[in-house]
This record gives structure tokens, sequence and C-alpha cells, in this order.
């Protein structure tokens, strides 16, 4: 017994020095530059992104070891280049310019900030439109909104000199998608409903997003892509999370209706904060939930009208997609229950393919 019990302390304080050893080994390799083969140290190495570095970096950045932790985009400064581009200028906006490239037989979409194109637009301007499309996307998260890859910024135009000739190295990865027509789609009835209830969900997130009621008051065709038989939304710049104000009186000179038939609201203590109402008494309202109808309304025209025509469906599907369509056109149908009733025409079709 005797014997058992020295051996289990034996052991106990043999393991104890292994660590302190193995420890030791570890904070010397940072400062001696020393590369000892130790499982936790490589797995620090792999998960900082030094695998991807060239032999003279790894030798110059031996211990620093968290300026490139962050893994959450598959793309930054130090990997962008690798990217082999074979369409420049495809398209662009008024803030970038679109290249398409291939990264290990995937394709991407490359977004540059571009040069000034029309006068009227500064070039502070259009970096507010690309940093704020970038920033959007960093923070939304949905199927139906285009995945964004990585970015790079090192510097922008002016910075250093005010003459400076440089327009700026600011650039973004995304997923690639193809042109979205969807009158030339051969989609079938599936098809339709899926892509429905995708976008009638992309409603509902805009509608409760992180950031508040979001409106996207650029919403139109070319602001939708194909990706793997999905249509995403790849156009952020111009999403807002402000409500159109209102006068709380009908008696006050500058009144008028809100849209959509919204009767005017007042302000929430969030929003009291970015008026002057907090020291000055005043009749100022929201026009809450304009946001919501705005993209409905878009979305409807775009989309549901086309998805959802009742001439592609069964007849007995008809009266369903009928009332729904009616209710899309006069927008008196909330997110929630859009989202109900695609789900319950769906399962009605499903049902009547399986009897």
């Amino acid at each position: 017994m005797n014997t058992v019990v020295v051996t289990q302390k034996v052991l106990k304080n043999v393991f104890k020095t292994a660590l302190v050893f193995i420890i030791f080994l570890q904070t010397l390799s940072m400062y001696l530059h020393l590369d000892f083969k130790i499982y936790s140290y490589a797995k620090i190495n792999y998960m900082a992104g030094r695998i991807n570095r060239t032999p003279g970096m790894q030798k110059r950045h031996s211990s620093s070891m968290r300026w490139d932790r962050n893994q959450k985009y598959r793309f930054n400064c130090t990997n962008m280049n690798k990217i082999q581009i074979s369409e420049y200028n495809r398209g662009g906006g008024w803030s970038k310019i679109v290249d398409i490239g291939t990264f290990e037989n995937q394709k991407v979409v490359i977004q540059r900030l571009s040069p000034s194109k029309k006068p009227k637009i500064s070039q502070n301007r259009r970096l507010v439109l690309f940093m704020k499309n970038l920033l959007m996307r960093d923070q939304l998260n949905h199927p139906s909104i285009i995945k964004m890859l990585g970015y790079c910024l090192r510097h922008i135009k002016g910075e250093g000199h005010s003459n400076s000739s440089y327009y700026g190295d600011l650039s973004v990865v995304f997923e690639y998608g193809t042109e979205l027509d969807l009158n030339a789609l051969n989609l079938t009835i599936g098809e339709r409903l899926n892509h429905a209830a995708d976008l009638a969900s992309l409603l509902s997130y805009l509608h409760n997003s992180p950031l508040g009621s979001l409106e996207d008051f650029d919403i139109k065709p070319a602001h939708f892509k194909m990706v793997n038989g999905k249509i995403k939304l790849i156009d952020l710049d111009f999403m807002k999370n402000v409500e159109p104000i209102c006068f709380l009186s009908s008696s006050h000179k500058n009144f008028k209706p809100c849209p959509f038939n919204i009767s005017c609201q007042e302000l929430n203590d969030v929003e009291m904060r970015y008026t002057n109402c907090q020291t000055v008494p005043c009749e100022v309202g929201v026009c809450r939930g304009t946001n919501v109808k705005y993209n409905l309304q878009k979305i409807n025209t775009i989309f549901f009208q086309v998805l959802l025509k009742p001439t592609f469906f069964p007849f007995a599907l008809n009266f369903s997609l009928s009332r729904l369509l009616t209710q899309l056109n006069k927008t008196n149908i909330g997110v929630d229950a859009l989202e109900k009733e695609i789900r319950s025409i769906t399962l009605a079709y499903t049902n009547l393919s399986t009897h």
C-alpha cells in the first residue's frame, strides 16, 4: 500500500515538473525564435494563420502571435493578392469597382473603392458608402444576404499627403453570384415557393435586425444575384434604420400624413436621444412601421408578383395565391403573417402532390 502511495506522489511530481518545463520551453521559444515542435505551440501557430506565411515572414515574426488571429473571414491583407483576377471592371456603382477572380478553383467577387467617376459624388461620400456597405455586411447575417469573405484596408486617399495620387487601398471579397432574371428561369413550383419563403424570411430579418427595423431604399433587381440556387441581396450601402418623422398634431404647419396610412406615434426613449426634444418641447413623432412596408412593397413588385403568379400553380391553390397577392399589393399584411401564409400554401401544394 505504501509503495502505491509513494508511486502516485512520484508520478504527480514528475507531471508537474514536465508541465513547468513545457511552459518554460514555450516561453523560451517565443523570445529566442526557437522552433520547438510542441503540440500546443503548433496549434497557436495554426490558429494565428502563420502556416500561410513565407519562411522569411515566419522567421521575422516568430514571436508575434496576436496580430493575425482573426479567423472570422477567409481573406485579409495577407492573402488577398493570391486571388487571380480574370475580369477587371466587370461592374460597379457610386462607390465601387467590381472585379471577378478565382481562388483555389472558386470564383469570387472583389470590390474596390472606385476613383471619382461622377463629379457630384465627392471622395468622402464614396468612401462613406463603401465603408457603410462593408460594415452592414459585417453586422448582418442571413442566408439571403451575400456572404462577405474578407476585406483589406491599408490606407485611404489623402492619408499622409493631401495631394497624394493614390486612390486608396481598400478591397472587399464576396461570394460569386450570377445575374438574375426570374422571367428567363424555368422554375418548378417547389422552387418558386422556396424562393418566396426565403425572401419573406429576409423581410422578417430586416424588420427585426440587430440594428433595428431596416429599410433598403435602393432595392432593385440589379441588387440581387443567384448564388448556388438561392436569391441573395448584394448591396447594402443605402440601408438605414431611421423611419420618417411626423408631427403629432394635425394643426402643425408642417403636418404631413405618414405613408402607408400609418399613424404618427410618439418617440420612444431611444429615438428621443437623436432629437432636440430633450431640451426643447416639440411635437415630433415617428412613422413607425414605414421601413418594413417599404421593403415589402419593393420585394412584392420585383419578386412575389412573378414567383407566386397563380397561373403557374394548380387550380386548387389559385384562391389562396390571389388573396395573398392582393394583400401584398395593398401592403396590409405583416412579415410574420406573410411567412405563415407561404408555409400554408407550400403545405397545401405538398399534400396535392402526394395525393
